[in-house]
């Protein structure tokens, strides 16, 4: 069966010597550059050879990707010139408005809705030349689950294969396995012909990156998953380092170090991405979550995602223009991406809702007494943050840590602490008629029988009496009169029991 050269270097040994012309696969791995790298060399090696070539690009700008294709070894002008790239730019609705479909010369650009995404890669394939095999590579599935449900970007994954079917397209489809549960993995997997997957780990000090077929059509693909090496010319693979030499006959072997634990940093990748599969399973439910938006954007931010998180927040100004704290964050995320006009734009609108607040629950800041709305993270005049914990998820953690530990104070001191006697109920002093009260018994120990007698006789009985109490013992009583703990009261009853 004919093959196709993926353009990875040791790839096309782990499929029988190359991908199967004219299918659609998944390319699924964790967050970052690998499964970009892998996407780019398959691309090059297109162009290269006289091929021809689709992208639908949403992570960065056209340009960039254009850079990057130089990087690989792709004359772009030339490809360009011949008709043989188009670039489908699902990026830039966020940087800027994007009306429809947009044609800049080799690049078709989007607005957000999937519909003119759908059209814009119509008319990329509609415009490319050239007799050579033809591949693509989709770049916004994950994306776009951030921004619409998963039935509606499956419906626009699988019209999308039908059309790099109908016009002979061998292609990727890039997908973020840690975001999303495997219910909608797997209904996402289904369309396509086959899935590769990248892992990436820690083993001590170093990054572990390895790749392996899941399944392919047509092909018996490798069953192990392989090391590789991520370099500035794309991905490599084989061992990323030599075995270390064997130690000499007779050597002493040296002590086994003990594993490490994982990083603190590991553990906070992962809760991130919990609460950022939290955020989108209640958007699921509903669309319009206004606080599922907004952690998922601080999640995005913390993930070193600020241009998913600008688009979530932008999604919530929509719904929500006067969420609390919206026009901050976004302050934040445009001085990191350094857009100083999206910043100044954010920077007036907080200035304005604060103004808006002045007289309706707003407080002065403490540091530069201009009006603050409540619950506003930081002042939109003078930027101080007026949180104690500017850390999200450090407070959330916190706050949970110290509710966990006054529980377990509690349940220890339960079991720990000897349990004080409550104060005995004040008895009324019985008194015979004609008779004066007993004389307080004074002197009287544990177990031992009342030695004094009052000067007159009363007429309640002492014999049977321990600590000068009547019906109680040890000094210990629950509070009502006849009980006592295991001895029989005169009533019948035993334990601290009655029925009454």
């Amino acid at each position: 069966m004919e093959r196709l050269a993926s353009g990875i270097a040791g790839f096309d040994a782990l499929v029988q010597g190359g991908l199967p012309p004219e299918t659609s696969l998944i390319l699924q791995g964790p967050p970052g550059q690998e499964k970009l790298a892998f996407a780019l060399a398959f691309l090059a090696e297109g162009l290269r050879t006289g091929g021809s070539g689709l992208v639908v690009v949403s992570s960065q700008s056209a340009e960039s990707l254009l850079r990057d294709l130089r990087r690989y070894g792709v004359d772009v002008e030339r490809v360009v010139k011949e008709d043989r790239l188009r670039i489908v730019d699902w990026f830039s609705w966020g940087e800027e408005t994007v009306t429809d479909v947009e044609e800049r010369g080799a690049v078709v650009r989007s607005s957000v809705d999937l519909t003119n995404a759908g059209a814009a890669v119509s008319r990329g394939i509609a415009a490319l030349r050239g007799d050579g095999p033809r591949r693509a590579f989709v770049e916004m599935l994950s994306p776009a689950m951030n921004v619409y449900e998963a039935g509606q970007v499956y419906a626009f994954a699988q019209s999308t294969k039908r059309k790099f079917d109908r016009f002979h397209f061998t292609a990727l489809f890039l997908l973020e396995n840690e975001m999303h549960s495997a219910a909608v993995l797997t209904t996402l997997h289904q369309p396509f012909d086959g899935v590769i997957e990248i892992e990436r780990s820690r083993s001590g000090d170093r990054i572990v990156r390895k790749i392996g077929v899941l399944h392919l059509k047509d092909t018996t693909p490798a069953s192990d998953f392989v090391p590789f090496e991520l370099t500035d010319q794309g991905i490599r693979i084989g061992p990323s380092a030599p075995p270390p030499p064997l130690p000499p006959s007779g050597a002493v072997a040296p002590p086994a170090q003990p594993a490490r634990a994982p990083r603190p940093s590991e553990a906070r990748a992962s809760r991130i991405g919990m609460i950022q599969e939290i955020a989108r399973e209640r958007l699921r439910i509903d669309s319009e979550d206004r606080d599922a938006l907004f952690t998922l954007a601080a999640a995005q931010a913390v993930a070193d995602d600020p241009r998913a998180a600008v688009r979530t927040l932008e999604r919530l100004e929509t719904i929500d223009p006067d969420y609390p704290g919206l026009w901050a964050f976004e302050m934040k995320l445009f001085a990191r991406l350094g857009d100083a006009e999206r910043w100044k734009r954010s920077r007036e609108r907080a200035l304005r809702a604060s103004a808006e607040s002045e007289g309706q629950g707003a407080s002065p800041c403490p540091f530069c007494k201009a009006p603050v709305a409540a619950g506003s993270a930081q002042c939109p005049h003078c930027m101080a943050d007026l949180r104690e914990e500017t850390d999200l998820f450090r407070g959330l953690e916190d706050l949970v840590r110290a509710t966990v530990q006054e529980m377990v104070q509690d349940r220890q001191g339960a079991k720990t602490q000897p349990t004080e006697a409550p104060a005995p109920r004040p008895r009324p002093v019985l008194k015979a008629p004609g008779l004066k009260p007993v004389p307080k018994a004074k002197g009287l120990t544990n177990g031992l029988v009342l030695e004094r007698r009052p000067l007159r006789p009363v007429a309640v009985r002492k014999t049977g009496r321990v600590n000068g109490l009547h019906g109680r013992t040890n000094g210990l009583t629950n509070g009502l009169r006849g009980r006592t703990n295991g001895l029989t009261n005169g009533l019948g009853h035993t334990n601290g029991l009655t029925n009454g």
